[in-house]
């Protein structure tokens, strides 16, 4: 058998997240999905539905309601529709307490149009990104992100290719790399 995919597991890392600001005493967990142009589409819809899977599982396991009003999805690089989706929010009855972005750069950007509109981070929203890129030590808050082993997963590449070129036989097809939640000042404890 060959290593074919070596893959992250995106699904226990939202789990870890829900898991992390339910902790925190949120409960309007909202959840920013995307669709964004560094990935080719059929990559991007199977992360986005992966998300989705731990968020609705991890609701449910902490025993909060999923409400479908609360997950916002959409081509991201347009400004747009990252402005309808949190405009969306804003106006709910209930609105998030957090927010989760599918990477960095969304959350980034959540951090902006929420300042833009008269609501503090972590004081009025909790936000916590995905990639763990560099940018997060540079925002203001800084931000907490779920840490993508990226390196590793070039090094596991890497080394399934070697073995497949060397005809040494492979345990999995699918190499499986776990994600960790890097907690920093982007979230406030409501309890």
């Amino acid at each position: 058998g060959f290593v074919r995919s070596v893959i992250f597991d995106y699904p226990g890392g939202m789990r870890e997240t829900v898991k992390y600001l339910a902790g925190l005493g949120h409960r309007r967990i909202g959840l920013i999905n995307s669709e964004h142009e560094t990935f080719p589409d059929a990559h991007h819809r199977k992360c986005d539905t992966e998300r989705m899977e731990g968020y609705i599982k991890e609701l449910a396991a902490t025993g909060i309601e999923y409400d479908p009003g609360l997950v916002g999805g959409g081509d991201f690089s347009k400004r747009a529709d990252i402005h309808h989706a949190l405009s969306g929010f804003l106006k709910m009855k209930l609105p998030p307490t957090a927010i989760v972005a599918a990477d960095d750069i969304i959350a980034m950007k959540i951090i902006k149009y929420l300042k833009d509109n008269g609501r503090k981070v972590p004081e009025n929203i909790s936000i916590v990104g995905s990639d763990n890129s560099y940018i997060c030590e540079y925002l203001e808050p800084t931000l907490t992100s779920l840490d993508l082993p990226l390196y590793e997963m070039g090094c596991q590449a890497a080394r399934a290719l070697i073995n497949e070129l060397n005809d040494i036989q492979q345990t999995s097809s699918v190499i499986m790399l776990p994600t960790r939640l890097m907690v920093r000042n982007s979230c406030k404890t409501l309890i």
